[in-house]
């Protein structure tokens, strides 16, 4: 089974995840980027270059989840 690509060009939305405490944004060497969401359900990306980047949410008990994204 193939997996759906996000390809995503100004803002993120993140769904499905509640009590976030922390979200992080890495390019494909892993860099930690600065981007301050300006609040925890959607996230600016339009100031990033095209291409692939990975998001990391964590939640108040430090469960993480890192998702793919494509940034047109």
């Amino acid at each position: 089974r193939r997996q759906r690509q996000m390809c995503i060009r100004d803002r993120l939305n993140i769904q499905g995840i509640t009590n976030i405490q922390k979200i992080e944004v890495h390019n494909i060497q892993g860099k930690k980027l600065a981007i301050s969401p300006n609040n925890f359900t959607q996230i600016d990306i339009s100031s990033l270059q095209s291409g692939i980047y990975f998001l990391k949410v964590v939640d108040n008990q430090n469960r993480s989840v890192i998702k793919k994204f494509i940034k047109k």
